[in-house]
């Protein structure tokens, strides 16, 4: 019954508030909407996990040419 329930409301499309517009229906489903979250969660977390350090810590370093390479190997990381 309860996954009857679920699997209904992912079906369903919503009405969205337009700004100054009144509401418009969504032309995606819920599941259509999960399925893209997960997808950016996941892109979000492999970008993430191939830094050295994590996003918010900050590096102070002397030498330049560390730095540099700190920066080509994270660039390359992310592509």
């Amino acid at each position: 019954m309860l996954v009857g329930v679920a699997e209904e409301m992912l079906k369903q499309k919503n009405a969205e508030s337009v700004l100054f517009g009144g509401k418009k229906i969504n032309e995606e489903s819920n599941y259509e909407k999960l399925d893209w979250l997960a997808g950016e969660l996941v892109l979000e977390h492999q970008r993430r996990s191939c830094r050295i350090a994590p996003t918010v810590a900050f590096k102070q370093s002397g030498d330049r040419r560390v730095d540099q390479q700190t920066i080509f190997k994270d660039i390359d990381c992310m592509f």
